[in-house]
């Protein structure tokens, strides 16, 4: 795969040129939003800064937590700054971010509603972008398959999971952009985003083959999230206030 692009004579990061991108393109969606949730563009862009800073540490802390019975050969193997320099888990970011974006509207005296409802309407759009980081930078990697849209990775031809996934996130992200321009009900954004995406990403783990992503019993780490966050979606949709952001 490519793990790094070279971009003006400098080697970067495939994954985190992805990420990039997604931030760009997320930063004039919640622009353009902003009036739907009656949320103030300055409010809009720092708590997106608030919520980006949670996603990366609360992406890795769960990486590491993940993998804590490998940190010792990780680090003796690349040494201890390697541990900061890549692997993400993607339910540690949300709840990171979440906690981030908390933090600003408690900070600032904010109504926490419409501001999560903006900012998880572009959030599948970073996670669409850092799918296909993933398949330049050969992780998250599907079974072994030698059918059509097959890709080769390290040697073997696998299932193209990494981009069914950017597919699938790129569709919720459609879906909760219709929704916000077009949908009275702004408040449900937030519960149809957790439904939605541990339902697709409990299927998905069906069709990966890396170990990065941990088991417990029958299933993979993030399933068992899934489950917890898929229950979390309903009960917040069931127990949310019934009101609208006009």
């Amino acid at each position: 795969m490519h793990p790094f692009i070279n971009i003006l004579g400098r080697s970067l990061p495939s994954y985190s040129l992805c990420i990039f991108v997604g931030i760009l393109l997320a930063c004039p969606v919640l622009i353009f939003l902003s009036k739907n949730f009656r949320v103030k563009i300055q409010d809009a862009i720092y708590s997106f800064i608030y919520a980006f800073l949670g996603l990366v540490v609360g992406a890795k802390i769960l990486f590491l937590i993940v993998n804590l019975k490998s940190l010792p050969q990780i680090i003796s193997e690349n040494g201890f700054l390697s541990l900061f320099s890549g692997g993400f888990v993607v339910y540690g970011g949300l709840a990171g971010a979440f906690l981030g974006t908390y933090i600003y509207c408690r900070q600032f005296h904010l109504p926490r509603a419409p501001i999560f409802s903006l900012l998880i309407t572009a959030t599948p759009l970073i996670q669409s972008c850092g799918r296909l980081g993933c398949l330049f930078a050969g992780c998250c990697y599907g079974f072994p398959y030698d059918g059509r849209f097959s890709v080769l990775i390290e040697g073997t031809r696998r299932f193209p999971v990494q981009i069914l996934c950017s597919t699938l996130d790129l569709i919720l992200f459609l879906f909760l952009l219709f929704r916000g321009i077009f949908s009275r009900q702004k408040h449900l954004q937030l519960p149809l985003y957790m439904i939605l995406y541990s339902t697709g990403r409990f299927i998905i783990e069906f069709f990966r083959d890396d170990s990065a992503r941990g088991f417990f019993g029958p299933l993979s780490t993030s399933q068992w999230i899934s489950i917890v966050f898929f229950a979390l979606g309903i009960l917040l949709m069931i127990k949310i206030p019934n009101r609208e952001i006009e």
